[in-house]
């Protein structure tokens, strides 16, 4: 073993730095500049590698940037490599959350951060946060699964939680607003299997309740807020329902709009009221000025590079105040005019999500949340940030390379984009969409080629179940889609069998972010036509389980698959000539561990990923890289990798490894 640990070659070249993702949390006043007494705007970004941008910026574009991680500071890794909720809550502190089981105060003039535990259980915080300030309390929230929340009041001045309050009604919290008389109206969203919904509870901070008062359907098109625009009596407009009097918690009457546009309306100045139609498909928007006195709505002018309706604000003066996802920001008058535009120095290594190899000297990367790609030349090490893959939010998850060219499959919508590394490059000519919006689709989570076309499967947007099924012949260029193939499952893995031409799958009774329940019963392998895109074949898994994991083919008529009952892993094989399951034993932990027997392990130690070899992975140990087969019981090292540095990912693609450290990437000829 220590000889092909010496013989190893590799090269060493640094990740190309792209633009940080801002999405997710919103633009929040942060007082006034102590110099310039300029109002001031806080933003984060998301970089779940090296940490964090925390992004302040004056309203003359002046900004400061704080990086949350890396060498010499605290790496906040509970954080998941973002805050979404933030508060300012005065005497320079922000208050922020990511994960609910801390809460942080940052101090915007020293840079300084303390964390602090609530006692909650961890779980991703989105942007509704209240602040009360003659308490000095602050609310946030998480989904606990299934509908339910999990909602944690916080003494800022005590430094500990006051209360742990759990109710029904959401699978996130988005906003929240005052009510004008020491209370606040904080609001969940659910996303249910027919109907989006918006729940509005009471948080009396003084009291120490909060108190479900109103539940408000919305169908299956919730135009949902971020910012709620209210009245000189708190009131706040609830877009194409009304008025909510928080006093009472019931809809009334009173200006409207003489046409909603789509529109969610994000401020407020004097009688004008403004509103952005977002376009999640693209990314773009269009920005309306409502005028309450006489109902009158002008679009303003076209916004590019948003997410939804977060990054907008009304500033004092009544212009409006803009951060893109890439971390631009703009200024317009209240009539839509630009009068700034700013481009803060907002890049760093984010997550890589995918890697293919290109050709013999260039490689092609994808980081997280951004939409973007990079490449990087081998030869020279040299990589830039090659700009959007896609249009719409989001990031590419999954990537193949045919017939010379590259293509991305997106979260979210399931675009499918195709990029020609030889030629100029700049989205949407090069790369181009080939598949655009498959019908409810929402995450690519698994693939499969036979080296002319691709297939792939995408849940179904928040809430839904089931699974849309998408086949695209590079070839032709034509595309076929089927939705729903398996009714109400989700097909999780997904591998081609050569000798009968069919791809074969996993399913079961998945959904996106945990929204609710699918009601379809039972969990299966499946093979599936790619001639139709329909289920040919159905395997009832054995009793009990709720996942069925296709990782490796065993033989010309067998896959190798595992199933979890109780925590506890099975291996079976799925034999497909004589079309049963058969019962293989317990999956038996080998020098390389594998949480799931599919490609990852305890993020921590090591990762896993699929090789191209159907049959054969590429583990990674702390510094070691594994290469390994499977034996029928558990995975077996076969070569080992060593070079100097620890190691967080490892991608395998036409021949190569890919060794990823937090900033530098190894390559090895496998």
């Amino acid at each position: 073993m220590k000889d092909s640990v010496k013989k190893t070659r590799y090269k060493k070249f640094n990740i190309p730095k792209t633009r940080e993702p801002f999405v997710n949390c919103p633009l929040i006043p942060a007082g006034r500049d102590p110099e310039t007494d300029e109002q001031r705007f806080w933003i984060s970004s998301v970089n779940h590698n090296e940490g964090a941008s925390g992004l302040l910026v004056t309203e003359s574009g002046q900004y400061r940037t704080y990086r949350f991680g890396g060498e010499g500071s605290n790496p906040l890794a509970e954080a998941r490599g973002s805050f979404y909720a933030a508060v300012y809550t005065g005497n320079e502190t922000l208050w922020l959350c990511g994960g609910l089981n801390r809460v942080y105060s940052l101090n915007l003039s020293t840079g300084g951060i303390t964390g602090y535990d609530t006692g909650a259980p961890s779980g991703l915080v989105f942007s509704g946060i209240n602040y009360d300030e003659k308490t000095g309390k602050l609310l946030v929230s998480a989904s606990a699964g299934e509908g339910r929340m999990l909602t944690v009041s916080f003494d800022t001045r005590a430094g500990k939680t006051a209360r742990l309050h759990a109710a029904d009604g959401g699978n996130a919290a988005y906003a929240g607003f005052p009510n004008g008389d020491g209370t606040y109206t904080h609001v969940y969203t659910s996303f249910g299997e027919t109907e989006n919904a918006l729940t509005f509870l009471r948080w009396n901070p003084a009291a120490e309740t909060l108190e479900t008062k109103l539940r408000l359907p919305y169908g299956k098109e919730a135009q949902l807020s971020y910012t709620y625009v209210q009245d000189e009596n708190y009131r706040a407009y609830v877009p194409g329902r009304g008025w909510l009097n928080p006093a009472a918690y019931r809809l009334e009457d009173g200006p409207k709009p003489e046409t909603e546009r789509g529109a969610v309306w994000f401020g407020r100045h004097k009688d004008y009221i403004y509103g952005i139609e977002g376009i999640p498909s693209t990314a773009d928007g269009r920005l309306y000025r409502w005028d309450r006195r006489d109902g009158k709505v002008a679009e303003l002018r076209g916004l590019t590079d948003l997410f939804r309706n977060y990054a907008l604000r009304v500033t004092g003066r009544g212009e409006i105040a803009a951060v893109t996802m890439y971390g631009e920001f703009y200024k317009f008058l209240g009539n839509g005019e630009q009068s700034l535009h700013t481009v803060p120095d907002c890049v760093g290594i984010c997550a890589t999500d995918t890697l293919v190899k290109i050709d013999g000297h260039r490689i092609l990367g994808t980081p997280f949340i951004t939409q973007r790609f990079w490449t990087l030349d081998t030869e020279t090490g040299r990589g830039f940030d090659a700009g959007r893959a896609a249009a719409g939010d989001g990031e590419v998850l999954m990537t193949w390379r045919l017939a010379g060219k590259v293509y991305m499959a997106s979260y979210t919508e399931g675009v499918l984009t195709e990029y020609d590394p030889d030629k100029p490059g700049g989205f949407p000519v090069n790369p181009r969409t080939v598949v655009p919006h498959p019908p409810h689709a929402m995450r690519p989570y698994c693939g499969a080629t036979d080296g002319e076309s691709l297939y792939y499967m995408c849940n179904h947007k928040y809430g839904k179940a089931g699974s849309t099924a998408v086949k695209y012949d590079a070839k032709t260029g034509k595309a076929s889609i089927n939705d729903d193939i398996l009714p109400g499952h989700q097909i999780w893995t997904l591998l081609y069998d050569k000798k009968r031409g069919l791809l074969v799958g996993g399913a079961a009774c998945k959904l996106d972010m945990g929204g609710c329940k699918s009601g379809a019963p039972g969990t299966y392998a499946v093979t599936i036509d790619p001639r139709t895109m329909q289920v040919a074949q159905k395997f009832e898994a054995p009793a009990g389980c709720d996942d069925f994991w296709i990782f490796g083919q065993k033989d010309g008529d067998s896959f190798w698959a595992f199933y979890t009952v109780d925590g506890v892993r099975r291996i079976v094989a799925l034999d497909l000539a004589a079309g049963r399951i058969d019962e293989i034993g317990p999956y038996r932990e080998s020098e390389v561990r594998t949480q799931y027997g599919l490609y990852a392990g305890e993020t921590s130690l090591y990762m896993v990923r699929r090789t191209d070899d159907i049959n054969r992975y590429v583990g990674v140990c702390g510094r070691r890289i594994h290469r390994l087969t499977f034996d029928g019981s558990a995975f077996q090292t076969v070569k080992v990798y060593e070079p100097e540095d620890e190691f967080i990912d490892v991608f395998y693609s036409h021949g190569s490894v890919y060794a990823l450290t937090a900033r530098e990437i190894y390559a090895f000829d496998a």
